[in-house]
């Protein structure tokens, strides 16, 4: 049962390093060990789901203002409230269009 775990967090950790910006994965040993201290409270699911969002931020499109790997994980940066991306009016449905404007 051990085993298993443990072979499940490494691939977990495999998925989250390669999904991880490759220029921003240094950090070493250190780096797989604040990755199970995050697992100990945080859902995998968690964890890649922010990721993913982070990616798609206006701050993660200039490799410069990607944190490092260890910083993300050491500051826990999943629980971070991102802004909504900015998209043109053109794309917006009407709905949203009402929402911006405080129409409800």
């Amino acid at each position: 049962m051990m085993m298993m775990m443990m072979k499940e967090e490494e691939a977990e950790f495999a998925r989250f390093l390669e999904s991880y910006p490759a220029a921003k994965r240094k950090g070493g040993k250190n780096v797989r060990q604040l990755f199970t201290r995050a697992l100990i409270n945080t859902p995998f699911i968690v964890i890649m789901s922010a990721l993913a969002q982070h990616k798609r931020s206006t701050q993660w499109q200039q490799v410069r203002f990607i944190p490092s790997i260890e910083t993300w994980l050491k500051e826990e940066r999943w629980v971070q409230e991102l802004p909504e991306p900015k998209i043109p009016e053109s794309r917006l449905t009407p709905f949203e269009r009402a929402k911006r404007a405080g129409l409800k």
